[in-house]
């Protein structure tokens, strides 16, 4: 066995340096994660100790398996760097004063970085936020959502006046769950709110290119929806611009369940047609000089011109993650026409995720970021698979051959797309769109040939006041595509409730898809068994009995297939869908009633659990949860002490045939830094 590993290892040598980025990104994403992990109880002795045993085993080999030694020192100084860089990252984040911990009303003045229409406003980062009347308590950035269409009027660099009513960061609502303060505080952001009263501009101040262009960002929002109409043109804006939190919810939700919502997203499709465009108009218009084209290396020229304006049309986009792998992956291929050469596609998505991480390490575990890299590493390496198995479907010329490799092609990628980025879906929104195919293989066209091609045409024609018909055209597209939405979500069994799945179960699945995209040789195959396993890992991921969240003074109780929420106030909405998404239900009950000594029965359990609330008294409870800091409580089951409840703020609890334990929340990561 370990003869065949070294043999196919000498096979793939020339691809052994892509493990080197994948190591890199398990580095961070271990670093994010163990933070959760140590709050479980995992300690930093296991951990050396782990390390020190695989040192030990590397350095065995040092003289019998050069080949062996050096790809596994190799791997682990990679690991290792993910590591560094995200600690670098969190404990040198420059957010100053710290994150607020708890909520106040404030008078502030402040300049406007960044506007984001919203559904009946909009959203605004702030920045050299002064609280008026106070000298000393001053924050740094902050976001703030404000009602009404005026609020987008507001211009980059403004300086506003305004009262708000600002919230401490949120840290995952579950553990194990999408951490929404981390993204923020790694930003500078230090709190978020809303406004309580109407802004009033002070001053106007005239930026640099960067800061004109994001003003031409709202110039252009207000012209597709004063042309469009507020639904389809925050559709169209989504997929020329990068504006997405206004689009209807109705029609968020009919797009993601359906399985097309990656077309709201400026991706590899924009930028490569825009890249595309200035390549070919340029060397075309470049050509028509006899001066230039004998004096200058056309192509050379039109692969600059081209690079700069993709590059532009990155910046107008607002530089989300897929647009950004998609502008380096550019990049390289234009380069590489340059100079000749062929880019290797597999080597240039690697090397854009690791230079997104190198700066946002945070990123590894954004869902943009980890459905975007999947879906085009499961494409690159299905089209190489593709090219190497023509012969299934012909190699016959003609209309009707082109046709027929046409539909192929488009089944095979939305099907090899739906498929793998699948369990990424599940993973960070709990369910699957089970009609994705049909719908991938209707919006894909569409966009490729139709919508992207208008869209690029109406953004040249609008400076000149001549974009109304193409946008026109455009919105009768986006009619099409959101009617067919519509259509498909309300046919029997259009998503899959799947609920929670483990990061452990991710962590393979991810590892099995690695192994089949980066190797080329047939022991590649072996990626399906691991992807198998963690198929069955993840049907079988536990779902807590019982949620207590401290924060908002509220529990859910799994009750077979319904859960029982108990607060004395309402929840949020998105708090309780998130909930029931976690548990893979859509149904629900709510109890209002006073948290204070209560006890609770966890239903089908043989055993008949039951989890108490203590504040003022003990009792025999399996689980007993200690509301006061006065009391102490000791049993023979599980007790959750008070620190706990502060530290963590939640507690989830799994009762298995003989015993209980407890899954604390992730303490927020910039504790970490004091």
């Amino acid at each position: 066995m370990f003869t065949y590993f070294i043999k196919k290892l000498e096979q793939e040598y020339h691809h052994l340096s892509l493990w080197y980025f994948v190591f890199f990104f398990y580095g961070i994403a271990f670093y994010l994660k163990s933070v959760e992990l140590f709050n479980q109880g995992v300690s930093f002795n296991s951990c050396f100790i782990t390390s020190s045993v695989l040192l030990y085993f590397i350095f065995s080999l040092r003289k019998k398996e050069k080949l062996i030694f050096s790809l596994f020192l190799t791997i682990l100084f990679s690991f290792a760097s993910g590591v560094v860089i995200t600690h670098f990252r969190v404990t040198n984040a420059k957010t100053s004063p710290r994150p607020i911990s708890k909520t106040n009303v404030f008078d502030i003045e402040a300049k406007v970085l960044e506007v984001k229409p919203t559904i009946g406003g909009s959203q605004l980062i702030l920045d050299n936020v002064v609280i008026l009347n106070k000298n000393d308590n001053n924050f740094g950035k902050i976001k703030v959502s404000l009602r009404g269409e005026s609020s987008l009027d507001f211009l980059k660099n403004d300086v506003i006046n305004l009262r708000v009513q600002l919230f401490p960061l949120n840290s995952a609502l579950l553990p194990g769950g999408y951490d929404f303060g981390l993204y923020m505080y790694l930003n500078d952001i230090t709190a978020t709110g809303f406004a309580v009263s109407s802004p009033k501009v002070i001053k106007s101040q005239s930026g640099y290119f960067y800061d004109k262009l994001q003003n031409i960002r709202g110039i252009i929002y207000k012209e597709l929806i004063r042309i469009l109409g507020p639904d389809q043109g925050n559709f169209v804006a989504a997929i020329l611009i990068g504006e997405t939190k206004a689009i209807n919810k109705h029609m968020a939700d009919n797009m993601r369940n359906s399985g097309i919502a990656h077309i709201l997203s400026v991706s590899g499709l924009h930028l490569s047609l825009v890249a595309m465009i200035f390549f070919i108009s340029s060397r075309f218009l470049l050509n028509c000089s006899n001066y230039l084209s004998y004096k200058i290396n056309i192509k050379v020229a039109a692969g600059i011109i081209s690079i700069i304006g993709s590059f532009g049309y990155l910046l107008l986009s607002g530089a989300n993650i897929a647009a950004t792998r998609a502008f380096i992956m550019t990049f390289f291929v234009i380069f590489a026409i340059i100079m000749e050469r062929s880019a290797y596609p597999l080597r240039s998505v690697m090397v854009a995720g690791t230079c997104i991480l190198l700066f946002s390490p945070e990123y590894v575990m954004h869902p943009s970021f980890q459905l975007s890299f999947s879906a085009v590493l499961c494409l690159i390496s299905g089209y190489e698979l593709y090219l190497r198995n023509q012969k299934l479907i012909g190699r016959s010329k003609g209309i009707f051959a082109s046709i027929k490799l046409y539909v192929f092609g488009n089944l095979y990628s939305s099907f090899l797309g739906s498929i793998v980025t699948a369990p990424f879906v599940i993973y960070h929104f709990y369910k699957f769109a089970t009609y994705s195919l049909l719908m991938n293989l209707l919006a894909v066209p569409l966009m490729s040939f139709f919508m992207m091609p208008l869209a690029i045409i109406s953004l040249v024609l609008m400076p000149f006041n001549a974009c109304n018909y193409s946008l026109k055209l455009l919105g009768f597209f986006v009619k099409i595509i959101t009617s067919s939405a519509e259509y498909v979500v309300n046919l029997p069994i259009s998503t899959i409730d799947t609920g929670y799945i483990t990061d452990f179960s991710m962590l393979i699945f991810t590892f099995g898809f690695f192994w089949i995209c980066l190797w080329q040789t047939t022991w590649r195959y072996f990626g399906l068994l691991i992807i198998l396993i963690s198929l069955v890992m993840m049907y079988l991921s536990p779902k807590p009995d019982f949620i207590y969240d401290h924060r908002i003074k509220a529990i859910g109780v799994k009750n077979k297939d319904v859960i029982d929420i108990y607060s004395k106030y309402r929840i949020s909405n998105f708090t309780q869908e998130y909930w029931l998404g976690w548990y893979g239900t859509k149904k629900s009950r709510y109890f209002e009633t006073e948290l204070k000594d209560q006890l609770f029965e966890l239903a089908g359990n043989d055993e008949n659990f039951t989890v108490s609330l203590n504040y003022t008294n003990c009792s025999d409870a399996k689980v007993q949860i200690i509301m006061s800091p006065k009391l102490v409580c000791n049993n023979n089951g599980l007790v959750v002490n008070y620190s706990d409840l502060v530290n963590f703020g939640i507690v989830l609890v799994f009762c298995q045939k003989s015993s209980c334990y407890a899954k604390f929340g992730q303490e927020p990561i910039w504790k970490i830094k004091e």
